[in-house]
């Protein structure tokens, strides 16, 4: 199984993201009074005894079992990266290769997307939602530069 060094840094962005799915995406701050209950207009001269709770929302929460479709989707947006990846080094056929690499782009850009809207809305993104946003994008340059690297030595081999 020959790879290049795109391919290996393909590879290595594939488990960064997936080990994503551990990590907190986004955490949300919120005070409460001695009693546990939230207060919505908290001001340290208002509520001098009030404490601070932040919690943690992790994806590999919302797959356990997963029930909608919105769980299949943030399974989808942190692990598709394997089954493309696999399609494109083990099936035989050249149109399936093509199809799968011409998905990965899409496939990125969703993901990156989906990752950015989970962790950012009524929340603070966190450190999986840094490491996923970044390891799609890495994955993303890499096939771009896959993609000039092709146009390039068609150019080259028609002059």
């Amino acid at each position: 199984w020959k790879m290049n060094t795109g391919e290996r840094i393909k590879i290595i962005c594939a488990i960064l993201l997936a080990i994503c799915l551990l990590l907190p995406i986004s955490s949300c701050k919120r005070y409460v009074d001695p009693a546990g209950k939230a207060i919505a207009d908290y001001s340290p001269q208002k509520y001098p005894s009030a404490g601070l709770v932040v919690t943690y929302e992790y994806p590999i929460k919302r797959l356990m079992p997963p029930r909608h479709l919105d769980d299949w989707l943030i399974l989808l947006a942190f692990v598709w990266p394997i089954p493309i990846l696999l399609c494109r080094h083990k099936v035989k056929r050249i149109a399936v290769k093509n199809v799968c690499w011409c998905l990965e782009p899409l496939f990125a850009a969703g993901s990156g997307w989906y990752i950015h809207i989970m962790s950012s809305i009524l929340a603070t993104p966190s450190v999986g939602a840094y490491l996923a946003i970044s390891a799609n994008g890495v994955y993303g340059a890499v096939w771009l530069m896959q993609l000039l690297g092709g146009v390039y030595r068609t150019a080259r081999r028609r002059s």
